[in-house]
């Protein structure tokens, strides 16, 4: 299966753009609909706002520290073997 050898880096720039994408959708549509209706935004809009942008701040850099790790990794087990 395709999903068994993706990499983590490549599932982080996935993650990445797809928050980088739900982030720019949820404040545009929350800030028009809310602005033109004259209202606050809910707490509950502006958690979906701030989990997006969470997602596209942060899963890059996690999924490079994994890839970092899986390469010491490997790199310890085969001097082990050796």
């Amino acid at each position: 299966m395709l999903i068994d050898y993706m990499r983590p880096i490549f599932w982080g720039l996935i993650l990445t753009v797809l928050g980088a994408f739900f982030w720019i959708l949820f404040s545009v549509v929350f800030g028009v609909t809310y602005g033109l209706a004259g209202k606050e935004i809910p707490l509950s809009h502006w958690a979906l706002i701030y989990i997006s942008g969470f997602a596209m701040y942060f899963n890059l850099p996690i999924a490079v520290i994994v890839e970092i790790y899986r390469y010491l990794k490997r790199k310890r087990t085969k001097r082990v073997e050796a």
